[in-house]
């Protein structure tokens, strides 16, 4: 059956957000602000994305199939395209249970498009790991890759060549990895020189301008702030004029994007350590709007090293508070305890036992920032 205009729109906006996630759904796809918009506001029949995506499936007789199945059988269909966007690849050194969980996600997510609801069960399940490390593992995969998430973790894995697709599936490979593959973009993306995010060389520039940050992020509790010149600051101490390309020369080469994430790898190669200054402790009477907030950020910060933009988003996403909330309650914690920046609060509120460690569901060893406070906290 011919699909309605509404739903033309529904699927195409959905491909063009999986295609610039590497070709694959990934949660929170349709909870999408412009997807919201296409299906929130028709004035004549008030449709919500469930409500639209359930008679596509009707359309389509695929009355069990994922937002992401629905994509793919539009696209073989030829009601929506495509336009696939993979970044240069990097190549992480992974260990036996990263590469375990990266390949058995491989095989339950690319042959539905990505995710699915239900997926992490099954993934439980074949690794037989407990919730809370599968969750550890699959931030340090994202981390490692510089992802915002496990799907586009994988396809980076498939374009670096840690994953090979028929070692995968064999001589028939799922449409979602055909496509894929066949991406202009991924082609451009596999041919990209992958040495590891340790063996790139910094130049004097690169290093000089590195250093600065590092000590700096050390200074701040181990958090980058992206906010009051930091780059510009450090530039200038190292001899540059503005920073900016020496910052984006060391992305390119670590296929890094957020910049404390980035400063943590090149400290590691640079054998510098961030050194975390703890913020001496002035106020502990928080109330619990202001610990909740400061827990989901800390969860929000940590394992990207720092600010990026968009996390007060992110945060008020995750409560469901309105954004200006979570800026007025940023606010009010950083003017309490006295820190010079939110990122500064995080560290705060973890060293001084406001934030247990244990709360924040990340693996210490696997999250550089949290790894560097805890070290730099009394024993």
């Amino acid at each position: 059956m011919t699909l309605t205009t509404l739903q033309k729109a529904l699927v195409r906006e959905c491909a063009r957000l999986m295609g610039l996630n590497g070709g694959l759904a990934y949660i929170g796809l349709t909870a999408d602000a412009t997807i919201r918009d296409l299906t929130g506001c028709n004035s004549s029949e008030r449709e919500n994305n469930r409500a639209v995506m359930q008679r596509i499936k009707s359309n389509f007789g695929l009355p069990q199939a994922c937002v992401a199945e629905i994509v793919y059988a539009a696209i073989h269909r030829g009601d929506a395209r495509m336009r696939i966007s993979v970044s240069p690849p990097v190549k992480p050194r992974l260990d036996r249970l990263e590469l375990s969980v990266l390949r058995s996600a491989a095989l339950i997510l690319v042959p539905r498009g990505g995710f699915f609801t239900g997926y992490r069960t099954i993934l439980q399940n074949n690794t037989r790991i407990d919730p809370v490390q599968l969750n550890n593992v699959i931030h340090s995969l994202n981390y490692k890759f510089n992802t915002p998430n496990l799907e586009r973790a994988i396809v980076s894995a498939f374009a670096s060549g840690i994953l090979h697709p028929y070692s995968l599936f064999g001589p028939q490979l799922p449409a979602p990895l055909r496509l894929i593959l066949n991406s202009d973009s991924f082609l451009e993306a596999s041919q990209y020189h992958v040495t590891g995010v340790y063996d790139r060389v910094l130049s004097a520039d690169e290093t000089a301008v590195a250093r600065e940050l590092v000590k700096k992020m050390g200074q701040n509790g181990g958090l980058f702030w992206g906010r009051k010149g930091w780059l510009s600051e450090s530039a200038l101490a190292a001899g540059d004029k503005t920073g900016y390309s020496p910052m984006k020369t060391m992305r390119s080469k670590f296929g890094i994007s957020h910049t404390g994430l980035l400063m943590y790898q090149v400290s590691e190669q640079l054998e510098e350590k961030v050194k975390v200054n703890i913020p001496s402790i002035r106020c502990t009477d928080f109330d619990e709007v202001e610990l909740k907030v400061m827990l989901a950020s800390a969860r929000t910060l940590l394992p990207t090293g720092g600010f990026y933009s968009g996390h007060i988003r992110t945060v008020s996403q995750t409560l469901f508070y309105h954004p200006h909330s979570v800026s007025r309650v940023n606010q009010r914690v950083v003017e309490k305890t006295g820190t010079a920046n939110l990122g500064q609060a995080v560290t705060y509120f973890i060293a001084h036992g406001l934030t247990p460690v244990s709360s924040l569901r990340l693996d210490v060893r696997r999250t550089p920032a949290l790894e560097a406070i805890v070290n730099a906290m009394p024993k």
